[in-house]
């Protein structure tokens, strides 16, 4: 049987994306960021007007993650660039904010490549093309894929609500326009913007100095009633990686959602636990 070229470039794209298509994303977890509203205490208040905005003003302005979000239905260009691998695809993902996830991943060609869904303990990844379901405990997928984008922490990820960890005591610089929050050992450092009052920008150092991974959060705008960055841009230059999503749609406290791998009657499973 003859295999058509579309095929061949959909099996190829399918492999070497499947595995950034699930696992729990824990890029951020050790960078100095949390998801909850500070208790700043400072002697300065300053609510004067910017370049002249205290620290404690401006940390109070940034936004902890919307409940509005918590169950969402969004749509996304992903594309990612590495030494393994160039590609991109599209995803549609219904989360529900650190309880559920299903996506569907369309590659090149207008080709539905994979389905994954995600819940609390466990993981489970339809690769259509291949016709095999590789499945999980959330932890086993964390401990062999880790700094997955498509997991529970996916909007979190994508659009940044992130907040500066209130027990480091950060400098406060600025410019003409931005803010800049640098961690005293200079290994984290934020860009604000006092316009919208969002973070722009991350990068993370090593000891030595090395820039480690950047994030940019740009091109805000409003969808569905939340000021959102349609693109974010992550990149790993030790991994030699890039990675940017383009949020198309954002919709939140959507219908009910549909959980349907659509596995097949002779689809093969892979067990990625012991």
């Amino acid at each position: 049987m003859q295999i058509s070229r579309s095929t061949i470039i959909a099996r190829t794209i399918s492999y070497r994306l499947l595995f950034l298509l699930v696992g729990l994303a824990g890029l951020l977890s050790s960078s100095g960021c949390t998801t909850s509203k500070l208790a700043i205490s400072t002697s300065s208040a300053s609510t004067g007007a910017f370049p002249d905005h205290s620290l404690a003003f401006i940390l109070e302005q940034l936004p902890a993650f919307p409940e509005a979000l918590d169950r969402v239905k969004l749509e996304a260009l992903v594309s990612v660039s590495s030494p393994e691998m160039d590609g991109q695809f599209t995803t549609i993902a219904e989360v529900k904010r650190r309880d559920s996830l299903f996506a569907r991943i369309k590659f090149p060609l207008g080709i539905e490549g994979a389905r994954v869904l995600i819940t609390r303990d466990s993981a489970f990844t339809f690769d259509r093309i291949a016709n095999i379901v590789f499945r999980g405990s959330s932890g086993k997928m964390k401990a062999i894929i880790p700094g997955s984008l498509i997991s529970l922490d996916m909007v979190e990820q994508a659009l940044g609500f992130f907040l500066p960890d209130s027990l480091i005591l950060w400098n406060l610089k600025s410019d003409g326009t931005k803010y800049y929050l640098h961690s005293p050992d200079e290994s984290i450092r934020y860009t604000v913007d006092p316009q919208s009052w969002r973070i722009e920008h991350i990068q993370l150092r090593d000891r030595a100095g090395i820039v480690t991974e950047q994030r940019w959060f740009l091109d805000f705008r409003e969808m569905d009633g939340i000021l959102v960055p349609s693109r974010m841009i992550l990149v790993q230059p030790a991994l030699e990686t890039r990675l940017s999503v383009a949020l198309r749609s954002l919709v939140k406290n959507p219908g009910a959602f549909h959980f349907d791998l659509g596995i097949r009657a002779d689809t093969k499973w892979k067990d990625l636990n012991p």
